[in-house]
């Protein structure tokens, strides 16, 4: 028996979901003209405060997820545009449409990592599609994917074990 995945679960591929299961796009943050000023404006969005950790509630059944600011210092080091994104990690933890445990191998190591699993809206080619995942050192990496990306890019990430799936009507 092999890893079990959306179909498996007898779930609709991302890009065929109703709308009632769409999250609302929160925008971009804005650019940040340094990297201590991405971090302070990261923490400030997702209200991290400067010592200690904020906890995001999750849906009933997943445990919640605790955000320190230290945790998000990598993302500024990874350079890019992801801190960009970072309105939409709230949503995506506190609704997702899906929270799976999934196993990656990082080197030698195999890692269970929870995987949050979120859309936001637009129409099928401008939908944002939203992975939020713990790494094993309790920071948050996240991704996000237009729709038109790569055709099952973020079906693929929806494997594992399902941990929690929203209801329709929810």
């Amino acid at each position: 028996m092999g890893v079990r995945n959306y179909r498996d679960e007898g779930l609709l591929p991302l890009k065929n979901l109703p709308a009632s299961l769409i999250l609302t796009d929160p925008g971009l943050a804005k650019t940040a003209s340094n990297e201590r000023v991405a971090l302070n404006q990261i923490a400030r969005i997702l209200k991290v405060p400067s010592s200690g950790a904020r906890r995001i509630s999750t849906p009933d059944g997943v445990d919640d997820v605790f955000i320190t600011k230290e945790s998000l210092r990598h993302f500024i080091e990874q350079g890019g545009n992801r801190a960009r994104f970072v309105k939409y990690i709230e949503p995506t933890l506190e609704n997702p449409l899906e929270v799976w445990l999934a196993v990656e191998k990082i080197g030698r190591k195999k890692i269970l990592r929870r995987r949050f699993i979120s859309v936001f809206d637009g129409d099928k080619k401008t939908r944002t599609l939203v992975v939020t995942q713990e790494n094993d050192d309790g920071s948050l990496f996240w991704t996000f994917v237009p729709n038109t990306k790569e055709k099952n890019y973020m079906d693929n990430k929806r494997e594992g074990v399902l941990l929690y799936k929203i209801e329709e009507g929810q």
